[in-house]
Formats: structure tokens, sequence, C-alpha cells
């Protein structure tokens, strides 16, 4: 059972050509005769080959989601007992403001009575006053296994992400994404890419988490035990507390992250000197023994730059 199916037996968004069928009252009669519909043919008492507690452990335990539309497919029994919608991507758009599923089928995930498990791509991008709309249905997420993480314009609680972006390979926090701890604080970037177990793209842009790095971070993040597996790290605005010289001496071994890196307009002159050195270091360089960066600041020749863009593409 995929994603449309599923969302159109169970009555999620009510589509039609009819414009009355469409009005909020008739949406929600159809759904109940399709929900009434969908029950008239359950049996509550069943007979497994397995033992009650085990069976009741299946049901509440399944491996992945794959296993899960197996069992509903085979029984009501297992929907009707744990309901939950298989979701390969949702989305939220700025614009329509609303969800929507892979197949552009709009979810009123107000009136939503079973759980999600979101299984491909999560991608948030809401608009003005909408800066909680991710956290508005974290408690219908019964899982999120996305490959795929987008956010813009979204506040959202640490241990809330941490149930979010476990399995996501490429993540991307683009405007205004901020994390809190539970206190009110903002959460520092090591701690997030501490539980971005399997991400492989980062990418983070101006205006975001950006603003909780510190003079620690680079030290934290090389801490992490899978932070040498991530394939590429980009960051922008980044403020002079980033301490250059520990990611300095990481760079020049190296050989796995592609880093780019494009610092705020306000650092100083003597650590735009420090930038430069580096680069005129990757620059003369004929032979690389590690992955050279991409390092870019305000005042950046535009010949050195782009030089320096194809050095880092090809090595």
């Amino acid at each position: 059972m995929d994603l449309c199916s599923t969302l159109k037996a169970t009555s999620i968004s009510t589509q039609s050509t009819n414009d009355k069928s469409n009005e909020p009252e008739n949406a929600l009669i159809v759904y109940r005769s399709k929900r009434a519909k969908f029950l008239s043919t359950y049996c509550s008492r069943q007979s497994f080959s397995l033992p009650d507690s085990y069976m009741f452990y299946i049901l509440k335990h399944p491996k992945n989601a794959e296993m899960y539309q197996k069992m509903i497919k085979s029984c009501k029994y297992f929907f009707i007992k744990n309901p939950i919608l298989v979701i390969p991507c949702l989305s939220y758009g700025r614009d329509s403001k609303e969800w929507q599923n892979l197949s552009n089928v709009k979810s009123d995930m107000s009136n939503l009575m079973s759980k999600i498990w979101i299984t491909g791509k999560l991608h948030i991008n809401a608009g003005k006053n909408e800066e909680n709309i991710l956290s508005s249905i974290i408690s219908k997420v019964y899982r999120c296994d996305v490959k795929v993480f987008i956010l813009y314009d979204q506040t959202i609680l640490y241990h809330d992400l941490s149930r979010l972006i476990g399995s996501a390979e490429k993540i991307r926090f683009y405007r205004n994404v901020l994390v809190k701890n539970d206190n009110g604080s903002n959460v520092c970037l090591e701690k997030i890419v501490e539980v971005a177990l399997k991400a492989k793209i980062i990418s983070v842009y101006p205006g975001t988490i950006l603003s909780s790095i510190t003079s620690k971070t680079m030290k934290e993040l090389l801490k992490i035990p899978h932070f040498s597996k991530v394939k590429f790290l980009s960051m922008k605005k980044i403020a002079e507390s980033f301490d250059i010289e520990t990611f300095y001496a990481y760079m020049k071994k190296n050989k796995f992250t592609k880093f780019a890196l494009y610092f705020d307009e306000s650092i100083s002159n003597a650590y735009k000197n420090r930038l430069e050195a580096i680069n005129n270091e990757i620059l003369a360089t004929k032979m690389f023994n590690y992955t050279p960066p991409l390092i870019n600041f305000d005042g950046l020749d535009v010949d050195e730059y782009f030089k320096l863009f194809r050095i880092c593409c090809s090595n």
C-alpha cells in the first residue's frame, strides 16, 4: 500500500471534480463514509499461529515501513490496532500553506487520526509567522526515516529534531532555522551533527544555527566519530569565532570531506589575512595529498575564487 492509495483509503484529503464535494462538511461526510466502509469488513477477533504476546510486539514494533505495509495489506487488524500512514515525501509550502505528499495530495494534518511514518524526504518551506509548523506535527510522527531533510524558517526543539534527522543523508538548513534546548538556549552546530548519524551532505545557510558557532565548534566536531564520513559540509556567513587554526590542521590531513566555507563580512583584517594565506598555499600546491577546501571571504579576488572553486571540485 503506497502513500497515494493509503491516503485515499483513509480519506486524509478528499479530492473531487465536484465543487460541492470540496466543501468542508461534505469532505467530512465522505471521510466518515469511507472509514465506515473500511471498518465494515474488519474482524476484531483474529487467530494467528504465533502467541498473542508475540503478535502484539510485532504489531507495535514493525522493523521497517516495508514490513508494516505488508502487515496491513495482509490484515486490517494491524492497521486498526496501530494506524500508521507511510509517507515517502512530506512537504509544506509557504505559498500554498498546506501539507502535501509525494503525489501533491493535500493532507489535513490537524484532523489526522493516524500516526505518520516518513520514509524519503521532509521539506518545510514555511512563511512568516509559521516558524513552529514542523513542531505542530511532531506528536503525529511515529517514525522518520528520511534521506533528505530541508528546513526554512523554523524553530524546533533539539529533542524533536533528533527524532527526525538520524537517518538523513542530505541535511540543509536555510534561512532562519533555530534549534533550541528546553530552556530556550540555542543548540550548537556540533550537537546537531552529533545526532545526524548518517549525514553525507550538510549545508548551513545565513540566519540559521551558524549563530551558535563558537571557538570550540571545530574541536567538538572532530570528536564526533561519524564527522569524518561527511562528504560535503557547506557553511555561509561564518563568524570570526570559528577556530581557523584547528580547521587548518585538520584540513592538511583530511582526504574525504569537501568543505565550502563562506565567512561573514564582519571578520577582521587579521582574520582575512590568515584566510588569504591558506588560500595562497592551496593555489600554490600542484599535487594534493589532502582534499582542498573552498574558502571565501569579503575581499577575495574573483579570479582567485574561481581558481579555488575549480581546485576544490577537481580534487
